[in-house]
């Protein structure tokens, strides 16, 4: 089943879910945190929130060059995606494509916009990490 990495979000998909139905990538917002860090009171995306953090206050922000698969039903622009965003990387498999993500620094940079792409976690409610 062919996998995508969106060079716009950093998310990982595929075309079609298990049943064959087709998915059409949409980019989600930015989580932004404002947090305080010793003395230091910031607004960091959600991902930078580190041990020690106090967080006072989250907002959604929408995310810069987003890529929105859905087309656009206007009956002019036949199969166009609505946004392409920075575009994706395409592989044959899930496992292709994290060889072919690890091997781009220029596509984690794209994401990131020039610091290093983080690995998701799952977290509890509490932000304590599943094991």
């Amino acid at each position: 089943m062919p996998a995508r990495f969106c060079l716009s979000c950093g998310g990982r998909y595929h075309t079609t879910d298990a049943n064959g139905m087709a998915y059409y990538h949409t980019c989600p917002d930015h989580t932004i945190v404002s947090v305080t860090r010793g003395a230091l009171k910031l607004d960091v995306e959600l991902h930078a929130v580190q041990p020690g953090d106090v967080i006072v206050s989250q907002r959604n922000a929408p995310r810069a060059n987003a890529r929105d698969e859905n087309v656009q039903a206007d009956g002019k622009t036949k199969g166009q995606p609505i946004a392409a965003g920075a575009g994706v990387l395409e592989a044959p498999d899930a496992a292709t494509l994290a060889a072919a993500v690890a091997a781009s620094p220029a596509a984690a940079l794209a994401v990131t916009q020039g610091a290093p792409a983080p690995a998701p976690t799952p977290v509890g409610p509490i932000g304590v990490a599943f094991s």
